[in-house]
């Protein structure tokens, strides 16, 4: 029921409100002071002492902009007519600002955040109250978070370089040209991955798409690139490498499947182009014709890291001198304007004569990907054609993803833990002849700056790109021109060091 309207305590008859007001000035955390009209002190509360360095006695009657607010953070004047706090004098209204200087009885500058009002009596202005808090700190902490930011932003692009190739293999008389773009939400980190791989008396060119997003994603995208590589180099067959990457993430602890396309490019002597082309459950490459006719290749194919059996499609075509092999992931039909694969068919049929990155571009503009703000999935494209006889020669572009959005940079810790733990799952628990190890480029090019984990018994050398090579240790001492470091699980490999010191027959150290 209803209290007594007699008993509920009042504050007129606790104490006298002016004296409840000067209880609650001097309790506050925040300082504060009153001036007079002419913007000299009347009152200053304790906070306001501690936060000052100044007592209330030393201030009363001094004009605070003369005391506290003057010079700047630079240590440059401020006049009076841009004092925010003399202005609320003036217009009789109030002021807010999250960031200015004050000056304390030490001379230290301290940031502070502040607000003011004016005190009118019957119209007049009679003075101004200000409310004042020590914000250095906090801003300190927002300038380191903001360095950090960069710098976390800055390794995500470094990721990116080691994530994904900046530069691809070239293959005499073909004109290659790759895109892509990260979902907005992972930029920089995803599942989307691709490569031109060197592979025996041809080329391997490989585009895939891990499922989910994010560090986990990038990883494996990471760990399946680097497995063709090493595999690929030795010459193996592609449907070999499916089944070879299939059982690889079967064993594999997060259970994350992936999609696969690869074209294993051999030249004839006819100046025409062998394609093997293998699929496991991939979006069909598009083989466009120099005449304009566009057809599906490869098959469907499986999942990777789904069934133990795996069913790999694979169909041999024949390039002709014109004509334009496109790989690309579902996010190009996933974009809007392009629901299936035929479609992205009807969009390569003609223009036989534009160049791979002109190919690149029409898919793009026509499927709607460069118009999507925030993409609902990784989109990547390769495009190799097979120049005609006697036509110029391309010289390929550095691969530079292109994104709708900055790299998150809270996802690039993460993918560097996701690389270590894949490294010691890979590690742990295998007989000595079986060990993965991770390896580092040292020869100081930006394209092999790349951490590789691979099973050393399955690959004896892998490359970073045409000119550079990483040879793996194994049980196998390397040749003369690479030096291979032991340091724990990790093999350092110094491509232009001296090899001298690494006897034939005796372990790398």
């Amino acid at each position: 029921m209803p209290e007594d309207p007699g008993t509920t305590p009042r504050l007129p008859d606790l104490a006298d409100p002016h004296e409840v007001a000067t209880a609650l000035v001097r309790s506050l955390a925040d300082g504060l002071y009153v001036v007079d009209a002419e913007g000299r002190l009347a009152m200053l509360n304790p906070a306001g002492e501690r936060l000052l360095g100044y007592s209330e006695a030393e201030l009363l009657g001094r004009g605070m902009h003369a005391q506290i607010h003057h010079p700047d953070h630079h240590g440059a004047p401020q006049l009076e007519v841009d004092c925010g706090l003399l202005g609320v004098l003036k217009s009789g209204g109030t002021t807010r600002t999250e960031s200015d200087w004050f000056t304390r009885a030490d001379g230290r500058v301290i940031e502070v955040a502040y607000s003011s009002a004016a005190i009118l009596r019957k119209g007049t202005v009679t003075g101004a109250v200000v409310v004042f808090r020590d914000v250095t700190a906090r801003s300190a902490v927002e300038q380191r978070a903001q360095q950090l930011t960069l710098e976390r932003t800055e390794a995500g692009e470094e990721w990116q370089r080691n994530l994904l190739p900046t530069h691809l293999a070239e293959i005499p008389d073909v004109d290659i040209a790759v895109s892509f773009r990260p979902v907005g939400d992972n930029a920089l980190v995803g599942g989307d991955f691709y490569d031109v791989i060197p592979s025996g008396d041809g080329h391997l060119l490989v585009l895939g798409d891990v499922c989910g997003k994010g560090p986990g994603a990038a990883a494996i995208a990471a760990m399946v690139r680097y497995l063709l590589r090493g595999a690929a180099d030795r010459g193996v067959d592609p449907r070999a490498l499916l089944t070879l990457v299939n059982d690889e993430l079967l064993a594999h602890p997060s259970h994350r499947f992936c999609t696969l396309v690869l074209a294993f490019l051999v030249a004839r002597d006819d100046g025409r182009l062998q394609a093997t082309v293998s699929c496991a459950g991939h979006p069909q490459p598009v083989l466009s014709r120099a005449d304009g006719r566009p057809e599906l290749v490869g098959g469907a194919g499986a999942l990777l890291g789904v069934f133990a059996t795996l069913p790999v499609a694979s169909e041999e075509v024949v390039l002709e001198p014109g004509d334009r092999l496109v790989l690309f992931s579902d996010g190009l039909t996933d974009a809007g304007r392009v629901s299936d694969r035929p479609e992205v068919s009807a969009m390569l049929a003609g223009h036989a004569d534009r160049t791979s990155a002109e190919t690149v571009s029409h898919l793009e503009q026509v499927a709607g990907v460069v118009e999507v703000e925030n993409l609902p999935d990784d989109v990547a494209i390769l495009v190799a054609r097979l120049l005609p006889a006697g036509g110029p020669a391309v010289v390929p572009a550095p691969v530079v993803p292109v994104g709708t959005a900055p790299a998150d940079p809270a996802t690039i810790g993460e993918v560097e833990v996701a690389f270590r733990e894949e490294n010691e799952r890979l590690a742990a628990g295998r007989p000595a002849d079986e060990a993965t190890i991770a390896v580092t480029c040292e020869c100081g090019r930006d394209a092999c700056q790349e951490l590789i984990a691979v099973p050393h018994t399955l690959y004896d050398r892998t490359r970073a790109d045409d000119r550079c090579f990483l040879v793996l240790a194994g049980h196998e001492i390397p040749r003369a021109e690479t030096v291979i470091e032991r340091h724990g699980e990790t093999f350092l490999v110094r491509k232009h060091g001296d090899a001298a010191a690494v006897a034939e027959g005796e372990e790398p150290r």
